[in-house]
């Protein structure tokens, strides 16, 4: 299994988007992630995920 490999602070980077493994329990990860804002905003609207204010799906093409 991936996860029993995976160790604290493994670090993985594509484009500009970096992962890094800060915690692992068990089959549990914690992780860190960071990505430029446009990259994340656009990936939560094509998802159409909850708005954290409202808890209302995101409308297609809303701006955060």
């Amino acid at each position: 299994m991936l996860i029993r490999k995976l160790k604290a602070f493994d670090r993985l980077e594509i484009g500009d988007v970096t992962i890094e493994v800060k915690r692992v329990t068990g089959d549990n990860l914690r992780l860190a992630i960071e990505a430029p804002d446009e990259l994340v905003i656009r990936h939560i609207q094509a998802a159409g995920a909850p708005n954290s204010a409202t808890g209302s799906p995101a409308a297609p093409g809303a701006s955060a």
